[in-house]
């Protein structure tokens, strides 16, 4: 899964988040009992300019589903998609994290 984020106000600036869902177990009917597969990640992105004037770009990364399994990678990118800034994450259900970056508009 790629999620791409690029805020209105500072264009030069975007944020791609990259992970993987695994494969989780579908429920069969059978008299053997069987583990309910907990919710996947659900990542949500918003991304706003902080202050024009210093050119800082804030993103928060929200998981709107379960706990996720391993960590994702995230990359920022300048207008000319060359990469600024790389990290990662990874949030229990519920969790955010804010990810800012500085750079020229």
């Amino acid at each position: 899964m790629t999620v791409t984020y690029r805020t209105s106000f500072l264009s030069s600036v975007t944020l791609n988040v990259t992970g993987s869902c695994l494969l989780r177990p579908t429920s069969t009917p059978t008299s053997t009992p069987t583990n309910t597969p907990s919710a996947p990640a659900d990542l949500a992105v918003a991304g706003s300019c902080s202050n024009v004037n210093t050119s800082t770009a804030t993103f928060i990364v929200t998981n709107n589903g379960g706990d996720m399994d391993s960590p994702y990678a995230y990359e920022i990118k300048d207008a000319q998609g060359a990469v600024v800034d790389t990290g990662n994450f990874q949030l229990q259900a519920g969790g955010s994290v804010v990810i800012n970056y500085s750079g020229t508009s």
